[in-house]
């Protein structure tokens, strides 16, 4: 589904690639694409500390193995309070080309 491309380009951008273009532009449609990515990088941080195995994702084990319990919750957070400005009523695109450079 073009839900599904869209988290998989989020995760992909988030293991190092370039920066993903979603082809979305209404609210809601970003919004279940990042509360899908939310669930990813938690199934992620839970493999890192060795309390799960993910979700078998491409990009997800590669993030539990690189980055640090810390980073990956920083990266929860950034996301979770990216939502929040998108649920009132922020501009998407020019949300989405910040959100991208504080990531």
């Amino acid at each position: 589904s073009k839900a599904e491309q869209a988290q998989q380009a989020v995760i992909d951008f988030l293991v190092g690639k370039r920066v993903p273009e979603l082809g979305l532009t209404k609210r809601e449609e970003v919004l279940p694409v990042l509360d899908g990515v939310i669930r990813e990088l938690r199934g992620a941080l839970l493999a890192n500390v060795g309390a799960g195995k993910g979700s078998g994702r491409p990009g997800i084990a590669d993030l539990a193995e690189r980055l640090s319990p810390d980073e990956i919750i920083e990266k929860i957070e950034k996301l979770a309070e990216f939502k929040e400005k998108l649920e009132s009523n922020v501009n998407v695109k020019l949300a989405l080309s910040v959100l991208w450079e504080e990531l």
